[in-house]
């Protein structure tokens, strides 16, 4: 058994609510459908946003991977934990970059995107409030490669980059608004704040991951993606 499905089995249990290995599922730029490698088999369809073999490359501009709203409903967590890792490729261009989204500004969901100040933010929505937990400004510097991820656990949600915890504010982040809305990767679903690098691998499950689990998957999405 390689590397590859090491990882693979690692990844794929009960909880997996999403699996995109991105630097292995080579595809054309532009109305092409990438299918999920999890259960739900989702159809997700690149525009602009390119394959290359460490991954699918964002312009920062107008790039876009996305899932239509009827068929991503099963990622509208509300009262459940849930953890979201992505392997991923940064450029700085000074600018909000979201990397996995199920969310509308003052509206509903969740996303995990990266503040124009170099850091990883997490934000909910509910009863009228964005709450938001983040790392430090300056955690991430250009053209760097990190492994940027989140798990929430009752209201609590804690950030980690290549798996270590750096959360330094930690919203109360209570059952958040639900709504029918576009899972989009690499940017906010709603081609807006798109990613500027590569993303090599996105994971998404309805469980929490300890710290431990969160280093466990740096080490190994770092083994098979780089």
């Amino acid at each position: 058994m390689n590397k590859t499905e090491i990882l693979e089995k690692h990844v794929l249990d009960p909880s997996l609510k999403l699996w995109l290995p991105l630097a292995h599922m080579e595809g054309p730029a532009g109305a092409a459908s990438l299918r999920s490698h999890d259960a739900y088999g989702l159809s997700l369809t690149p525009t602009g946003a390119f394959w290359t073999p460490d991954g699918w490359y964002f312009d920062g501009v107008d790039d876009e991977i996305t899932g239509l709203e009827a068929v991503t409903s099963h990622l509208d967590f509300t009262t459940e934990d849930y953890s979201v890792v992505a392997r991923i490729r940064y450029n700085d261009n000074s600018a909000t970059q979201h990397i996995v989204s199920r969310f509308q500004w003052n509206q509903s969901g969740w996303a995990l995107w990266l503040g124009a100040s170099q850091q990883v933010q997490v934000y909910t929505f509910q009863a009228g409030v964005n709450q938001q937990s983040l790392t430090p400004a300056g955690t991430l510097a250009h053209g760097g490669v990190y492994t940027i991820g989140f798990s929430r656990q009752g209201a609590s949600i804690r950030v980690y980059v290549d798996g270590v915890d750096v959360t330094v504010t930690a919203a109360s982040h209570v059952d958040n608004v639900t709504a029918n809305r576009k899972l989009g990767i690499g940017h906010n679903g709603y081609a807006a704040s798109v990613h500027l690098g590569l993303m090599k691998a996105v994971a998404i499950w309805q469980r929490w991951l300890s710290p431990a689990q969160h280093a466990d998957m740096h080490h190994r999405l770092t083994e098979v993606f780089g």
